[in-house]
C-alpha cells in the first residue's frame, strides 16, 4: 500500500508534527509507513529552508515531489503551532484535560460592536477541540459532547 503526498501534506494541516500523535488520530493506515514520515520530515524541512532563504516573501510556495505549489508559511505555522498545542495539552493532567485554560498575557482589548459572550474560556475549549478533533475539522468539534462553549 503506498501513501499520499497530499495525504501527508493535510495530515500536517491537520495535526502538526501528526507523527507525534499515532496513533490517537484519525489518520489513513499509509501514512504509518516509514516512507510517509520521511516524506513528512523532507517536507517540513524543505519548507524551512525555502523561507529561510526568502524570509520576507510571505506567499512563498515550493513544488516538492507530486506536490505543486505548496504555501511555505501555511506549513510552517500550522506544524510548529499544532504541535506547540500537542506539546502543552499533552502535558495536562489527562481529567483536567477540558478544564484547560489558556495563559493570559495582560488584557486583551475588548472588540467595539462584539456583543457575543465569547471570551477566555471559549477560546480555550477551541483550542482543546482542535487538538482533539484536528485543525479543520469543525464539524466532529461541534458534535463534540466533551466540548463546552457555554
Amino acid at each position: 500500500m503506498s501513501f499520499s503526498q497530499s495525504d501527508v501534506l493535510n495530515a500536517i494541516l491537520t495535526w502538526g508534527d501528526w507523527q507525534t500523535r499515532l496513533p490517537d488520530t484519525k489518520l489513513p493506515a499509509s501514512l504509518r509507513r516509514a516512507d510517509a514520515r520521511a516524506f513528512s520530515n523532507k517536507l517540513v524541512d524543505t519548507c524551512t529552508r525555502a523561507q529561510a532563504l526568502r524570509a520576507a516573501d510571505t506567499n512563498l510556495r515550493i513544488n516538492i515531489e507530486r506536490l505543486d505549489r505548496v504555501k511555505v508559511s501555511l506549513v510552517l505555522s500550522r506544524y510548529r503551532t499544532l504541535s506547540l498545542l500537542h506539546h502543552v495539552l499533552s502535558n495536562t493532567n489527562p481529567d483536567g484535560v477540558f478544564r484547560w485554560e489558556m495563559p493570559r498575557y495582560g488584557e486583551i482589548k475588548p472588540v467595539r460592536g462584539w456583543t457575543s459572550p465569547w471570551a477566555l474560556r471559549q477560546d480555550s475549549q477551541l483550542l482543546i477541540g482542535v487538538w482533539i478533533h484536528g485543525f479543520g475539522n469543525w464539524l466532529d468539534l461541534g458534535m463534540s459532547m466533551r466540548i463546552k462553549f457555554y
